[in-house]
């Protein structure tokens, strides 16, 4: 019980110190100065950091404004659409054109469209179907997949924010929900990254959503059914992104630490990670019947373990020249276990180095928020404003974190609490395998809103047990 009180505490407390070692991490890259130089220029950072939180703090709790003007739908529907307009905006004027991995799921929608066929050349499993079955849905109606799948990532964003606000209202009450979902609409990196045909907004939307069913579990009056959709929402994310399909098994375990009926948190989490299994289970009779082996999900594990744990490895994404030599293989399944086998070789016998290298995942991870203003801003028309983003989003992005980790503590433990902290430490446990980069932290950017404005409320909620 003592260790679940504080969980929420000491997952901020880690985001904070990643994000700020993170951005001297990146910046060592390509300015390179001794480390204790760094660790000064943390310390300092640190400081100024939690400073500027302490100023914003005051000012919040000398503001005064009466949330009860509106009801609680009314401010949904206000704050949805303070959300979605400058992301639409965005989008439209954008002009981002698609790359990297970004073209892959274009071409791949244009393949289940065009060919029925999930894969460029060949059927394939290596991205997650998801995303790019929604932008085939987009092409099949003769729509422009970039704008429209823009379109459809600020939609995305805007559905978030419902679930945010009614979280955070559980949590902390109105004043702080209202706050948690400002915090989100106007998350700069955010808004940018929705001009991207990235899985980020699809999978922030089903990650939230289903945090904040699983908030409601302990004390719902209809537990089984609530269960129930809780698995959908996390099955659904799981055909985004992989990594959603084992948080029922972590909130369950958060749960139990606190829990005072034992039997009916196993049901109800069982009852959730059962559900996104079976919903699965398509998707692997798929691969079983065009790849030749079961798979419930992706079958890219092999290649993305050797990107964090190799001789070159850093923490962060390398590139194909600093990659270790795979043995060949015949078929799509063959080559991921090849790479799965040549990884977990390496772990093997380099211990010592694998653990050195998880802090720097984790750096990598929740380090600076450059990647959404960066590749969404590549256009010649964009380009003069580029950097002055990326430096807004980081400083957005610390000072969040800055604040969540200055008033954490002034949350109550409770249940609702739990998916919460059961999220931060799933993708700390991911990305102790995991090369870390700092996309890969924007679907959990909700649940730091909520952390930092309950936080700042800081007032108890009566639960029902």
């Amino acid at each position: 019980m003592v260790l679940q009180r504080h969980l929420l505490t000491i997952c901020t407390l880690l985001v904070f110190a990643a994000s700020v070692g993170g951005l001297s991490y990146s910046l060592d890259e390509s300015v390179p100065q001794p480390l204790p130089v760094w660790l000064l220029i943390d310390a300092a950072l640190t400081v100024l950091l939690l400073g500027v939180a302490h100023g914003l703090r005051r000012l919040w709790q000398r503001a005064s404004f009466d949330t009860s003007a509106l009801s609680d739908a009314q401010w949904i529907a206000v704050l949805s659409l303070l959300t979605l307009l400058p992301r639409v905006a965005w989008v439209l004027v954008a002009q981002t054109k698609p790359e990297s991995d970004f073209a892959d799921y274009q071409s791949l929608a244009q393949g289940l469209c065009r060919h029925h066929q999930f894969g460029v050349d060949a059927p394939s499993a290596f991205r997650p179907v998801g995303w790019p079955f929604v932008l085939g849905l987009i092409d099949c109606a003769g729509l422009d997949t970039q704008i429209w799948g823009g379109l459809c990532n600020a939609l995305a964003q805007a559905a978030t924010v419902p679930a945010i606000f009614l979280w955070t209202r559980d949590v902390a009450g109105g004043r702080a929900a209202l706050l948690a979902s400002l915090m989100f609409a106007f998350w700069p990196a955010q808004i940018l990254g929705c001009s991207l045909l990235a899985t980020e907004p699809l999978f922030t939307l089903l990650l939230v959503w289903s945090l904040y069913l699983a908030s409601q579990l302990p004390t719902s009056p209809r537990p089984l059914r609530l269960a129930f959709l809780t698995g959908l929402t996390v099955a659904a994310g799981a055909y985004v992104r992989a990594t959603l399909l084992p948080l029922p098994l972590v909130i369950g375990a958060v749960a139990l630490l606190g829990a005072r009926r034992i039997r009916p948190t196993l049901l109800h989490n069982g009852l959730v990670f059962v559900t996104a299994i079976v919903c699965l289970v398509p998707w692997g009779i798929r691969n079983q019947h065009v790849l030749g082996k079961f798979s419930l999900t992706t079958t890219n594990e092999g290649v993305t373990l050797i990107l964090g744990n190799a001789d070159n490895a850093d923490g962060r994404y390398i590139g194909a020249e600093k990659r270790p030599f795979v043995p060949p293989a015949t078929g799509e399944m063959a080559e991921d276990a090849a790479a799965r086998r040549v990884a977990y070789a390496w772990i093997a016998a380099h211990p010592a180095r694998f653990v050195q290298l998880i802090p720097r995942k984790w750096l990598a991870l929740w380090g600076p928020d450059f990647s959404q203003p960066g590749w969404s801003m590549q256009s010649p028309r964009w380009q003069f404003a580029r950097e002055a983003a990326m430096g807004l989003s980081e400083a957005y992005l610390l000072i969040m974190l800055a604040l969540a980790a200055l008033v954490v503590r002034r949350i109550p433990p409770q249940r609702l609490t739990d998916p919460a902290s059961a999220a931060l430490m799933l993708w700390f446990a991911v990305h102790v395998l995991f090369h870390g980069q700092d996309r890969f932290h924007a679907p959990l950017v909700p649940v730091l809103c909520m952390v930092a404005a309950a936080g700042l409320a800081g007032q108890r909620t009566t639960e029902r047990v």
